[in-house]
């Protein structure tokens, strides 16, 4: 008979923890289906891998703590939120990795800025700034840095 090891919390790196990374505030009860899913290679390593490098370079580069609102989403959560099937939150690729940040007292357009110039490298950087969070994404290519700014006037991609 098949049996599920309860997933404890731990760390995926020094400032963030594997519950951090899998909650749903909008959906508590795929929870459980998140963290299962996490829990598993190569979903759990590409996790880490995440948290290690481009939430911790943020951390530093804000000097701040970074509150993560939504980062690794299993299928049935990602669909629940509306999220399309191409998105870097599923973790489906090595180079996928993505979350929605926050940093308390500190503008958006601010923590985007440091982004930037502290040189972290990612994929795609939307600024919501009037829902107050940045979406982040894990680069897939070389030289791929994309900045969006969806709630503006004006939306566009700037370079």
């Amino acid at each position: 008979m098949p049996y599920i090891i309860m997933m404890k919390n731990f760390n995926t790196s020094d400032f963030f923890t594997f519950y951090e990374l899998t909650k749903s505030h909008d959906h508590p009860e795929l929870i459980k289906t998140n963290r299962e899913h996490f829990s598993k290679e190569p979903h759990l390593t590409r996790l880490i891998v995440f948290s290690e490098s481009t939430l911790e370079e943020i951390r530093f580069a804000v000097n701040a703590p970074v509150i993560v609102t939504s980062c690794g989403r299993c299928p049935e959560l990602n669909g629940a939120v509306g999220g399309v099937k191409t998105s870097q939150h599923l973790f489906s690729t090595p180079t996928d990795g993505a979350a929605d940040i926050t940093i308390p007292g500190q503008s958006v357009e601010t923590v985007a800025f440091k982004i930037y110039n502290h040189g972290i490298r990612f994929f795609q950087m939307r600024v919501y700034t009037k829902s107050n969070f940045i979406h982040i994404g894990s680069p897939r290519r070389k030289n791929n840095i994309q900045i969006y700014f969806p709630e503006s006037t004006k939306p566009g991609w700037a370079k």
